[in-house]
């Protein structure tokens, strides 16, 4: 649960800078309203434990992209690197790679990832 709140912090400090522009205002909409729903489906497994536990649990898959899962992961991901002082590079290819999959729960999979490296990789000493 505490994946989705941090790229909902940001984006609320985003909308009480002063300087925010109509773009920025959109794109913090967006996020939230993308962050919101991937809490409400973690929510709704919260309440499925019981049919987890008996291997009952339905995945809500689609035909999305992978990069479109790495987005999601990098936005939920992204306050955690910029707050251990660390850079993420991302390389994908131009071509997009099509998965059938549960999109919530394979960016969260992928976050999971992300927010592991951050948590084991050592931060770097800044040189002044």
């Amino acid at each position: 649960m505490r994946n989705p709140l941090a790229p909902i912090r940001n984006a609320v400090a985003v909308l009480r800078s002063k300087g925010a522009s109509p773009a920025d205002i959109e794109w913090c909409r967006e996020l939230i309203d993308r962050q919101v729903e991937h809490m409400g489906r973690l929510m709704d497994d919260l309440f499925d434990v019981p049919r987890i536990a008996c291997d009952k649990l339905e995945l809500r898959t689609e035909k999305i992209t992978l990069a479109s899962v790495i987005d999601r992961a990098i936005e939920t991901s992204l306050p955690h690197v910029e707050s251990a002082s660390q850079k993420l590079n991302v390389s994908l290819i131009s071509e997009p790679v099509w998965i059938d999959a549960d999109s919530v729960r394979i960016s969260q999979v992928f976050s999971n990832l992300l927010n592991n490296a951050v948590k084991y990789t050592p931060r770097v000493a800044r040189s002044c």
